[in-house]
């Protein structure tokens, strides 16, 4: 149970961060197009 909750601690931040850098990466793109 540990090792998961380690595991889980780990790879969720690494998660969030990248949504959020494609969220922000998609955002950006979008912009240049529409200008």
């Amino acid at each position: 149970m540990q090792c998961t909750y380690v595991i889980i601690a780990k790879i969720c931040p690494t998660i969030v961060m990248g949504v959020w850098i494609a969220a922000f990466w998609h955002s950006l793109v979008g912009l240049e197009f529409h200008i």
